[in-house]
C-alpha cells in the first residue's frame, strides 16, 4: 500500500473512532442500569485512546508534516470509501422515541464486529510491520469490547452467558477466523493455452485469478467453483472464488481459439483436508 494510501487509511480510522465516541455517548445517555453506564462510560474512554493514539500514528507517519496530513485527507475523500461503522442510521435507531434498550446493545456488539472486520483487513492491506501490529491490537481491544457488550447484554435481559477470558490465545482465534486470506494469481491466455495451467491455494483462501487474454477472447469455465466466465482479448479480467474444498478440479476454456483448444484447460489444486462427512 504507497504511503499517501496507509495515511488516508489512518485518517478514515480516526474518523469511525470518533463516530464510536458520539454513538457510545448516545447510549450511555439512554443507560438505565448501572453496569450498561459503566459499560459505555468504559467504551467511550476506548474510543478516544484510540482516537489518540491514531492521530499520533498519523503525524509520525507523515513526518508531522501538515501538508502530508491535509494530503491524506485529500485522498481519502477522493477514495469515496463508505464508512462501514457508526453510520446515521444505527444512531437513529438508539435515539428514536422507540428505541429498545435491547437494540442498544445488539447494535453496540454489531459495530464492534464490524470494527474487528476493519482492522483485521487494515492489517492484511498494510506491509508496514508497526502498521501491521498497531491495527493488530485495535482489532484485538474490539474482540474484548464486543464480548463485554454481548456477555452484558445477555445478563441484563436474563439469558445467562459466562463471558470467554480474554486470554490471548482466545482473542488470536477469533480474529483468526475473521480473517480473509487472499490469493492473487496473475495468468495468460496465449499461443492456445493457460499460463501458469496449474492454480495452487490452501482451503479457505478466496483465489483471485488476473487473467489477460492475448490477441483474443477466451473463457474459463470451471464448473465445480460454478464459473463460467468470458475474457475479452487484451484487457485483465479479474475472477474471485473460495477455495472452500480441497482437491483437483479442472477448468477449460470454452471459447473457440484459434490453435485450438486442446491445451486451454488446466486444474485448480485445492491443499488441505475436507471435513469427513457427518454421520447420521
Amino acid at each position: 500500500m504507497q504511503s499517501d494510501e496507509i495515511l488516508a487509511w489512518i485518517q478514515m480510522s480516526i474518523d469511525i473512532e470518533k463516530r464510536g465516541r458520539i454513538f457510545y455517548e448516545e447510549c450511555l445517555k439512554h443507560a438505565r442500569e448501572q453496569r450498561s453506564a459503566e459499560l459505555f462510560g468504559f467504551l467511550i474512554e476506548e474510543e478516544k485512546y484510540h482516537e489518540k493514539v491514531l492521530k499520533e500514528l498519523l503525524d509520525k507517519k507523515s513526518d508531522n508534516d501538515p501538508r502530508r496530513v491535509q494530503a491524506a485527507l485529500q485522498k481519502y475523500n477522493k477514495l469515496g470509501i463508505e464508512q462501514p461503522m457508526f453510520e446515521k442510521a444505527d444512531l437513529d435507531a438508539i435515539t428514536g422515541k422507540n428505541a429498545l434498550v435491547m437494540e442498544m446493545f445488539n447494535k453496540s456488539a454489531d459495530q464492534e464486529r464490524k470494527g474487528i472486520n476493519l482492522y483485521v483487513d487494515l492489517e492484511e492491506r498494510n506491509s508496514d510491520p508497526e502498521i501491521k501490529a498497531f491495527f493488530h491490537d485495535i482489532a484485538m481491544q474490539e474482540v474484548v469490547h464486543k464480548r463485554k457488550i454481548t456477555s452484558l447484554g445477555m445478563s441484563l435481559f436474563g439469558m445467562e452467558e459466562e463471558e470467554e477470558p480474554n486470554t490471548a490465545a482466545s482473542i488470536e482465534k477469533e480474529l483468526k477466523a475473521n480473517k480473509i486470506v487472499f490469493r492473487e494469481i496473475p495468468m495468460l491466455a496465449k499461443d492456445g493455452e493457460f499460463k501458469p495451467r496449474d492454480i495452487i491455494a490452501d482451503k479457505g483462501e478466496t483465489v483471485v485469478l488476473k487473467i489477460t487474454s492475448v490477441g483474443e477472447p477466451a473463457g474459463f469455465r470451471a464448473i465445480n467453483f460454478g464459473l463460467n466466465e468470458y475474457i475479452r482479448a487484451d484487457k485483465e479480467f479479474v475472477i474471485k472464488f473460495i477455495a472452500d474444498t480441497a482437491g483437483e478440479f479442472e477448468y477449460f476454456s470454452n471459447v473457440p481459439c484459434s490453435k485450438g483448444n486442446g491445451k486451454m484447460r488446466g486444474k485448480i489444486i485445492i491443499k488441505g483436508e475436507n471435513e469427513p462427512d457427518e454421520e447420521l
